[in-house]
């Protein structure tokens, strides 16, 4: 289940950063949905890297 999960969030990442790459390079505004989705994609990588840095924090401190 995990691996799915990580394939999709790598493909949807990819297709979402490309397109918005494509449309700076081509000087024109990028689509509602695919802002709000590198949105999305940025703040649950940001809460997933605080879970996991939360995590081994007291794992850490825990004897």
């Amino acid at each position: 289940m995990v691996e799915f999960a990580a394939f999709t969030y790598g493909l949807v990442a990819s297709i979402v950063l490309s397109r918005l790459g494509r449309d700076r390079r081509a000087a024109r505004p990028s689509g509602a949905v695919a802002v709000m989705t590198g949105w999305a994609l940025f703040g649950f990588s940001a809460a997933l890297a605080g879970l996991i840095a939360g995590w081994m924090l007291t794992a850490l401190a825990t004897p």
